[in-house]
């Protein structure tokens, strides 16, 4: 047999690590601090849209130059850009606020209040029962764009929840405590969807907002910064990025601003200060130019304001 020679073992030895050096072969990527952000946003303001002698409480946007907005009186009418108003519609909603919003097709959708049922108004005007809440009180309304899903928040004695259906109407999930038995909510008045499919709802009972999974699981919930003295959220909404707009100031508007959260709930910046901000703050929503409508309560006017 011929002689095998021994096998050296390799040795390790520790050498110095050059982020440059591998800056330079691989590249890198910079991850912005919540510094960085609130410098990246100039808020302009870049027009304002007025509907002579009505109240306006929410806002539903159709592409390009169309809205449904609605008062306090379950009245919900279709405008155009030029303040035109093309349609009225009468409902039994009441005082509730975030009772109306468009499907992916175009379709409105609004809840009424004394006959416990969703409606839908489709293109054509013509609007028909798309399902009936039973003994629990349908209040906000938010279509999925990512799915078409319809999600409700609705109220029975003391308890709410938030229920998701399909677009024919069928139940698919219930969503109103967290895994320990406890109370998700207490007063939502607005809803929205992130487009992770997170759930975002502004409660003013409890003063905060709320956020859970697309299935239903606890995330997070926001209380407003903590030099403040009181946070009132009401107007809710997202945008392209995944950033949470909320408005506070809804009781005072002393305190009137906007706040810009991540999507994972980090405070980033006062979007409008009290300076900025249309007072008493209520309804929000991101048009198709990614513009931030805002309007302030007991008012006509809807001010909008780019950011992005």
């Amino acid at each position: 047999m011929p002689d095998l020679s021994e096998p050296k073992l390799p040795v390790f030895s520790q050498g110095t690590l050059n982020e440059e050096e591998i800056a330079k072969q691989f590249g890198k990527i910079r991850i912005h601090s919540s510094e960085d952000i609130k410098m990246s946003f100039s808020v302009e303001k870049v027009n304002e849209v007025a509907i002579h002698d009505f109240n306006i409480f929410h806002l539903s946007l159709l592409p390009p130059d169309k809205f449904w907005a609605c008062d306090n009186r379950g009245n919900l009418i279709k405008c155009e850009m030029e303040e035109r108003i093309l349609r009225k519609i009468s409902t039994n909603t009441g005082a509730n606020l975030c009772y109306h919003t468009v499907t992916r097709e175009g379709e409105l959708l609004f809840t009424d209040i004394l006959k416990r049922a969703i409606y839908k108004v489709n293109v054509d005007m013509n609007a028909n029962k798309l399902m009936s809440t039973g003994d629990w009180v349908p209040v906000a309304i938010h279509s999925s764009i990512i799915n078409g899903h319809i999600l409700v928040v609705m109220w029975k004695n003391t308890y709410m929840k938030v229920t998701r259906y399909n677009r024919e109407g069928k139940t698919l999930q219930y969503i109103q405590r967290d895994v320990t038995g406890k109370d998700l909510y207490l007063g939502v008045a607005y809803i929205t969807e992130n487009f992770n499919g997170d759930i975002c709802t502004s409660d003013y009972v409890a003063n905060k907002v709320v956020v859970v999974t697309k299935l239903g699981r606890y995330r997070f919930s926001y209380s407003g910064k903590q030099s403040q003295d009181r946070f009132c959220p009401n107007g809710i909404c997202t945008d392209v990025m995944g950033h949470i707009l909320v408005s506070d100031g809804y009781v005072d508007s002393h305190s009137s601003s906007v706040h810009l959260l991540d999507m994972d709930g980090h405070f980033l910046s006062f979007l409008l200060t009290q300076d900025q901000c249309p007072p008493y703050p209520c309804a929000l929503c991101i048009d198709y130019h990614n513009n931030l409508w805002i309007r302030s309560l007991n008012s006509s006017t809807v001010a909008v304001f780019k950011y992005m």
